[in-house]
């Protein structure tokens, strides 16, 4: 590994993710538990956000679908977010996320190349798409600034997106 791998490694946190750490954050059992989901499709609309560290998908679990994800932070603490209904702060469905991301990285789409992928459409074809994404989810009115369209259920973790200090 050259020396720009070395630091580009130390500068990405995403880099930083392997099973061990994910272990010792989880626990044994938590971790254990995880790879009933690894690399399956119980874990599905997988992406990743380089730019804010952040790895998420939908995980279904048994008592239905969570949205999971999981941060690694620079300084080695790691933050997790699940709308499981289990009280902790490491669930395995965040542990089995970042194994997954660590086993299967190839599988999660990269939000950064949207913005790229976005330039190549049209402005009939971007004003479709808005609208196609408004008819299947009308909450994203709110985001145009119009009232009364606000999502009533809160997932318990949203105070969590709230703190991204990045905004997304």
């Amino acid at each position: 590994m050259d020396s720009n791998s070395n630091k580009k490694q130390m500068d990405d946190p995403l880099q930083t993710i392997t099973e061990e750490k994910i272990r010792e954050a989880g626990g044994q059992i938590t971790f254990e538990q995880a790879f009933e989901y690894v690399c399956s499709e119980y874990v599905s609309k997988r992406i990743v956000w380089p730019s804010i560290c952040e790895v998420r998908a939908e995980v279904e679990g048994n008592y239905g679908k969570y949205v999971t994800g999981f941060q690694p932070l620079k300084n080695g603490i790691t933050r997790t977010f699940c709308s499981c209904p289990a009280e902790k702060q490491f669930c395995k469905h965040a542990a089995a996320l970042g194994i997954t991301r660590v086993q299967d990285p190839e599988t999660f789409f990269n939000m950064e190349s949207l913005p790229e992928m976005l330039k190549k459409k049209s402005r009939k074809e971007l004003e479709e798409l808005i609208m196609q994404i408004i008819y299947k989810r009308t909450e994203c009115l709110t985001l145009l600034g119009i009232e009364g369209f606000a999502e009533d259920k809160k997932y318990d973790n949203d105070e969590w997106f709230d703190e991204n200090e990045y905004g997304y």
